[in-house]
């Protein structure tokens, strides 16, 4: 009930401010309309032109979690300037949201994407944090920008992975490398899914994606860019087969990794990231109300719909069979991605940190970075992947505290045992340390002095 009380409070917050910004928004247009500068913005930024993008200075900003959709709605704009549209290649602009017909890029007080090394463990929060100003352009000019940069995806690594799992520490680990630009999780990504076959034809969807991974992996001053890896960490709540197959006909020379962990420890902690995340309220409801139908507005809320998920209803608490969901689809990914032939290797969470310089150095060789920067890439587990968010591992580790004695369903278990057995994982009785999936890295000798 506590976890109600705060959620209910942080979106109150936001509904409030998303009024402010409504009754702002709307005097501010009335302005702009009689000074000619609302129509001057729509024929600069009509479907045709290139002629401008326009800059907006924030006066405020409000972000619920790192799971809630951004949108123009979460700031309150001025007008500032109408710009170059190149001048989104400075290291300090970054892409931030692609809607039906409007591209939103970010403008910074720093040199580089917001990164582990600042302080910031999701990409989009960094975003946010150290935002001061919005730029906007239509969504053709936003093409044409992209293709300037020329293939990328022999440079882009995606680390797939099955939720809690340690892919935010992978990500971590690579960017210490000095030669990494990561990306955790960028909403960018999960508001295409959402877009694809509802706002764009397939054609289109494709092309948005190809342009939005060129722009992810645009070239930064700071590193040098023959050796430049982008990591990209797709949210595991969109990690489904049409998704997979989705990047990988975007980008098929991109290098693919799977990272996960021991089943039962994955789903335990992803319980805990459900109870303290506001976005997540409305599986909390769900998992209280007896109507089975009450899920298909929480896949509709994270933007799973067309991905694969096609069972909305839940026989028993919908956070358990959400989360169970979540990782099962993962493992389901995998295992046909490899099937249809595509290298994938795959990496455990209990492997990393009980060998972590062997399974490092495999990594790096994998993703094609110099065994050399072993050293610097170790310490980026010393420091919290997850630090300055809802789950970090003080917070984590007094929820554990918290859930100790609790059980599971029975019922729930023996068809979720079931159910991972028809994926060809094994489930939730079956799995212990020594399950390992196939493609899996495994710990071997070092051939170079990590010291």
């Amino acid at each position: 009930m506590h976890h109600l009380w705060s959620w209910l409070h942080a979106w109150i917050k936001l509904g409030l401010f998303f009024l402010l910004n409504a009754s702002f928004t709307a005097c501010r247009n009335i302005i702009w309309r009689s000074s000619g500068l609302l129509s001057e913005i729509k024929n600069r930024q009509s479907k045709d032109g290139f002629v401008g993008a326009h800059k907006m200075k924030i006066r405020m900003k409000h972000f619920i979690d790192i799971l809630y959709p951004v949108t123009l709605r979460n700031f309150v704009l001025t007008h500032k300037e109408f710009i170059d549209p190149e001048y989104i290649f400075s290291d300090n602009v970054t892409l931030l949201q692609v809607t039906k017909d409007t591209v939103i890029f970010i403008e910074g007080n720093n040199g580089m994407p917001p990164a582990f090394s600042m302080g910031f463990s999701f990409s989009t929060i960094g975003q946010i944090a150290t935002g001061e100003y919005i730029i906007t352009m239509s969504l053709e000019t936003f093409f044409r920008l992209s293709e300037r940069l020329g293939k990328v995806d022999n440079k882009l690594v995606f680390l797939h992975n099955i939720a809690r799992c340690g892919g935010s520490l992978v990500t971590n680990i690579l960017e210490h490398t000095g030669c990494v630009v990561g990306w955790n999780e960028p909403r960018v990504l999960d508001n295409i899914t959402r877009q694809m076959n509802h706002t764009w034809n397939r054609k289109t969807s494709k092309r948005v994606l190809q342009a939005t991974l060129r722009m992810l992996a645009k070239p930064y001053s700071g590193i040098d860019s023959s050796v430049a890896k982008y990591v990209i960490k797709p949210s595991p709540c969109v990690s489904t087969m049409p998704y997979w197959r989705m990047l990988h006909e975007a980008a098929p020379h991109a290098t693919q990794i799977f990272i996960y962990r021991d089943l039962n420890a994955a789903f335990h902690s992803l319980i805990r990231v459900v109870t303290t995340v506001p976005s997540h309220m409305f599986l909390y409801i769900a998992s209280l109300t007896e109507n089975p139908h009450a899920p298909a507005l929480c896949y509709h809320w994270n933007g799973t719909q067309g991905l694969g998920y096609t069972d909305m209803t839940a026989r028993y608490n919908y956070i358990h069979e959400f989360s169970y969901r979540t990782i099962r689809n993962a493992f389901k990914a995998f295992l046909e991605m490899q099937k249809c032939g595509l290298h994938i290797p795959a990496i455990k969470y209990e492997d990393l940190v009980s060998n972590p310089e062997s399974i490092v150095a495999a990594l790096l060789r994998e993703i094609g970075i110099p065994a050399e920067v072993v050293p610097r890439a170790l310490k980026g587990m010393e420091m919290d992947s997850q630090a300055q968010v809802p789950f970090s591992q003080e917070k984590m580790a007094k929820l554990k505290e918290q859930a100790k004695g609790s059980k599971l369903d029975p019922e729930f278990l023996d068809d979720m045992q079931q159910e991972f057995e028809e994926v060809g994982v094994p489930g939730p009785y079956d799995w212990d340390k020594n399950c390992r999936l196939s493609g899996t890295i495994l710990p071997q000798p070092l051939l170079v002095n990590t010291k």
